[in-house]
């Protein structure tokens, strides 16, 4: 906690925490994964652990109205899923909620820009680095052409856009940690 602790009055705003990374994109999963219509039975599945992040970041975070709107919107979408959906059916290509490159590459990177506007270059480098690995790893994946047929094409420019920004931060972090 500790005698300053501003957790409670943080209404809004990105947070510095992979948690909270981790939570904005299973949000933005769930909507592709409706959008694109993905088993409802893995939507499901998905939205167990996504559910249990919120509830986390929410103890610490009670009264951040973006958390608070991911979870509602989770929590009655998981109302809706049939109890006896596939769980163990597969996302299409047009959904990465499952592609765990794709999220750490993602969190890494939001993340890891946020300690480094708060001049926290350690915390800032570690992120930049997972990011930089995972991106590599997609950026082949992607050259090779290797089971990516289907992915959306803007998360496909995000990737190949991002992937330079990653490594000259990563770079310019390890300097300054």
């Amino acid at each position: 906690m500790g005698l300053y602790n501003d957790n409670e009055t943080t209404t809004s705003g990105d947070l510095r925490s992979r948690d909270y990374w981790r939570a904005r994109f299973n949000a933005d999963m769930l909507e592709q994964a409706l959008a694109t219509r993905q088993p409802e039975g893995r939507i499901g599945y998905e939205l167990i652990g996504a559910i249990s992040v919120l509830d986390d970041l929410l103890k610490t975070w009670p009264n951040h109205s973006g958390l608070r709107q991911w979870r509602d919107r989770a929590v009655a979408v998981q109302k809706q899923v049939d109890p006896n959906a596939d769980r163990q059916a597969p996302f299409t290509g047009r959904c990465l909620w499952n592609e765990h490159s794709y999220q750490e590459a993602f969190v890494g990177y939001h993340c890891g820009k946020l300690f480094a506007d708060n001049l926290e270059y350690g915390e800032a480098f570690d992120c930049f680095r997972t990011a930089a690995q995972k991106l590599e790893f997609l950026s082949r994946r992607l050259d090779e052409n290797d089971h990516v047929d289907g992915w959306p094409t803007d998360i496909v420019a995000w990737i190949r856009q991002v992937r330079p920004e990653v490594e000259s931060l990563r770079e310019e972090m390890g300097k300054k940690r």
